[in-house]
């Protein structure tokens, strides 16, 4: 069914026309991987973690790419954000870290060695691949909005970025990404505890809270 401008202008409401716009985006992204599973194309050399020398980082490519639909995968793993700036959804599995951007990139932190890489990315592709042939799409969507999404790039933007190490972890982007999985408070951070911190510390209470970001102090 085609909608013209006219047939939009009249029938649909904005907010209304928006959510088909995104449904059969989705829908399209689906059925490109319904015709091919999603693999792993390519993996790099493991690199030295630059927060931690002791563990590894690799990136990988994947194809076809997820697309849209890596928007409302979240609910498919236990511990799962998506990160509507970086149009990636972040999986933590134990200590190790996969980032799936909707392009096909996956990068891969906090390894062990490479067998590990490649089998911990082989289960969550074979994850979602089942799921995009099982699941209703609807369904998986609506559950995903109504989970309350923390975003580490947006609790970045209010951290002090000093990387100071004090909180226990290795920089403050790493511990942003333990505030979305819920795995640190904000009390573990000693300068959100000073008064010049003071908004930014209520904008990322807000924040986890699922409230609106504020502006960035």
């Amino acid at each position: 069914m085609i909608f013209d401008n006219k047939f939009r202008r009249s029938t649909l409401s904005e907010d209304s026309f928006d959510c088909l716009a995104d449904w059969m985006s989705l829908h399209k992204s689906r059925i490109n991987l319904r015709q091919s599973s999603m693999h792993i194309t390519e993996f790099s050399k493991l690199l030295t973690c630059l927060g931690d020398p002791s563990k590894f980082r690799m990136v990988a490519r994947l194809h076809p790419v997820p697309g849209d639909l890596i928007e409302i995968l979240e609910p498919l793993f236990e511990k799962a954000v998506y990160s509507r700036r970086m149009n990636a959804l972040l999986i933590k599995i134990q200590s190790t870290i996969i980032t799936i951007y909707a392009s096909g990139i996956v990068t891969m932190t906090r390894l062990g060695n490479a067998d590990q890489a490649k089998d911990l990315l082989n289960d969550v592709i074979g994850r979602i691949n089942q799921s995009i042939k099982e699941v209703d799409l609807n369904s998986l969507r609506i559950e995903n909005e109504s989970r309350k999404h923390l975003d580490p790039m947006e609790f970045i933007a209010y951290l002090p970025r000093t990387n100071c190490m004090q909180c226990g972890v290795k920089s403050c982007f790493y511990f942003s990404t333990m505030l979305a999985f819920s795995e640190a408070t904000l009390e573990k951070c000693k300068f959100l505890k000073e008064a010049h911190y003071l908004a930014n510390r209520e904008a990322l209470e807000r924040l986890m809270n699922g409230g609106p970001e504020a502006r960035v102090i």
